[in-house]
């Protein structure tokens, strides 16, 4: 696993460091900074056009822009990392130019990544939204409950939005809670409904199943996976 992990931020321009630095005692939970990033009030910093060509290298440099004013990156060249798929962050080092967006993510071209100081603040992130690559940054994260609260009514203002548009979202919810899936394959079946039938993004439908349902989804399942699982409920 680790040769792995290290061969693929090798390809980032990184490498993976030893343990954790020795100031990073109460480092926030990772998936307080991925709430954090997919908050509706969230502005970002910059928004990158993902139809122009190359723009994922303008994506790294406007994260290693904003990393470096904002001191997520210490003078030696280190940060935390967490990418999806990840459920805890790692220590890391420039070796060269940056490439974080050209491997991070679920998809080629759709980047999910956040990075912190060592000292656990600020924090860095990118995501993929409808209207290109943000990057968004801030110097605190809230409290879970806070966050959660937040989340939330974002996803409750969401499923509104959705139905209004006639997209039939809660109907086909209800579909699935009948269907006679077996036990906890529910979860898997409305993540993929989510995702893959009407667009929303992985990190935000794992974050409503949860709210919703008490459905707690790893990042560390794959879309293969949840391909898999959606294929299955569509043939029966």
């Amino acid at each position: 696993m680790a040769a792995e992990v290290r061969k693929i931020l090798h390809g980032a321009g990184l490498e993976l460091l030893e343990g954790l630095p020795k100031d990073s005692i109460n480092l926030p939970d990772p998936r307080d900074a991925w709430v954090e990033m997919n908050l509706g009030s969230q502005v970002p910093d910059f928004v990158v056009d993902d139809d122009l060509d190359g723009f994922l290298n303008v994506v790294d440099e406007r994260w290693y822009e904003c990393a470096t004013s904002a001191g997520v990156i210490d003078t030696c060249g280190r940060f935390l990392l967490c990418l999806t798929g990840w459920n805890h962050w790692r220590w890391v080092g420039l070796i060269a130019k940056p490439r974080i967006a050209h491997i991070a993510g679920e998809h080629i071209g759709e980047p999910e990544f956040v990075t912190i100081s060592p000292s656990g603040m600020p924090f860095v992130g990118v995501t993929t939204e409808e209207d290109g690559i943000w990057i968004v940054s801030a110097n605190s994260l809230e409290p879970r409950a806070a966050l959660r609260d937040a989340q939330k009514a974002r996803t409750i203002e969401l499923v509104r939005d959705m139905n209004s548009q006639g997209s039939g979202f809660v109907e086909m919810v209800h579909i699935l809670q009948s269907s006679g899936l077996k036990e906890g394959k529910f979860p898997i079946a409305l993540l993929g409904l989510m995702h893959n039938a009407f667009g929303i993004p992985l990190e935000t439908a794992r974050t409503f199943i949860g709210l919703n349902f008490g459905a707690h989804l790893e990042p560390v399942r794959t879309v293969e996976e949840i391909d898999n699982s959606w294929r299955k409920l569509l043939t029966g």
